[in-house]
């Protein structure tokens, strides 16, 4: 699937399960076109309409694959599951917008030191780790997952 076809779908309110090549693909097509919307005399319009796409894309990715959003209602599970929910919400974010390899290793940066899977990360180191690992880190405050710069605050939901 084309990078004009997942954002097709987007518009319209549909969002098919992605493949670990259409996410790369649709990584490198985001990047790119922020590179050409940091250029000066980049047309503002096209890149306001470009992040809007992107965090409708999020949106509908998150919701879904999060058949509660929204339902998280009262119950003795509610706050667990709006938490999961935030952490999902942040995986597709990371997902589209983090400085990532070719492998969906994503680059962060160590807040708090901590030791995991055997291997001792120090305050203020920066390394690159599975993108589900820097997601669930970060849900902890261990680390920040960083950015492609200036992305996130336009889109951030």
């Amino acid at each position: 699937m084309s990078w004009l076809s997942i954002v097709k779908s987007v518009v319209e309110g549909c969002m098919p399960v992605l493949t670990k090549e259409e996410v790369r693909e649709l990584g490198r097509s985001i990047t790119a076109m922020l590179l050409w919307c940091s250029r000066p005399g980049a047309i503002e319009g096209v890149c306001t309409r470009f992040f809007s796409i992107v965090k409708e894309l999020i949106t509908v990715l998150h919701n879904s694959r999060v058949p509660w959003h929204g339902a998280e209602g009262e119950g003795v599970d509610a706050s667990f599951l709006k938490r999961v929910s935030e952490i999902i919400r942040e995986y597709y974010e990371a997902l589209l917008t983090s400085i990532s390899d070719s492998e969906r290793n994503v680059y962060i940066e160590i807040v708090r030191s901590f030791e995991y899977k055997g291997k001792k990360y120090p305050r203020g180191y920066n390394t690159f780790i599975p993108l589900e690992d820097a997601v669930l880190l970060s849900s902890l405050g261990l680390v920040r997952v960083l950015r492609i710069p200036g992305l996130l605050e336009k889109i951030r939901l």
